[in-house]
């Protein structure tokens, strides 16, 4: 592909809303290149997926994303990745999903304690009532 006709991609889709990021990166693991200048762009407000093959690095993507590792990121983005794991946390899995959010360093490290602004924002990617009293280890990695 051309970068000229990728650099405007999507970019006037939901003008409207803010943009989150608009980075071009390379992202390796283990010595092994997975991507490799490539654009991430985002909207707030919006949900996005990842999906692919085992081993194409939607996990280390995802991780990167939320310790802030992925150059050019807005540092002031806060992201939180569930590890499909969670179920091997014990009690901790246990915890409905509106009580395990807020126990998130990432967000304490943040200075964002705000349960009505977390509340808010679960709902707006689409966590009813229901999901928020769920137990996190009952939801599927990668959300």
């Amino acid at each position: 592909y051309k970068a000229a006709e990728v650099d405007s991609w999507g970019a006037d889709e939901d003008a409207h809303l803010q943009t989150a990021c608009d980075v071009e990166f390379s992202l390796a693991y283990g010595g092994k290149l997975l991507l490799h200048n490539t654009r991430l762009f985002l909207k707030c407000g919006r949900r996005y997926g990842i999906c692919g093959k085992n081993g194409v690095g939607k996990t280390t993507l995802m991780r990167n994303i939320a310790n802030g590792k992925i150059e050019g990121l807005d540092p002031e983005l806060c992201a939180i990745y569930v590890e499909s794991h969670a179920d091997d946390e014990g009690e901790e899995g246990e915890l409905a999903v509106n009580k395990w959010i807020f126990q998130r360093p990432e967000l304490e490290e943040r200075g964002r304690h705000d349960a009505t602004e977390a509340d808010q924002l679960l709902r707006s990617v689409g966590f009813n009532d229901e999901l928020l009293n769920a137990p996190v280890n009952s939801l599927s990695g990668g959300w």
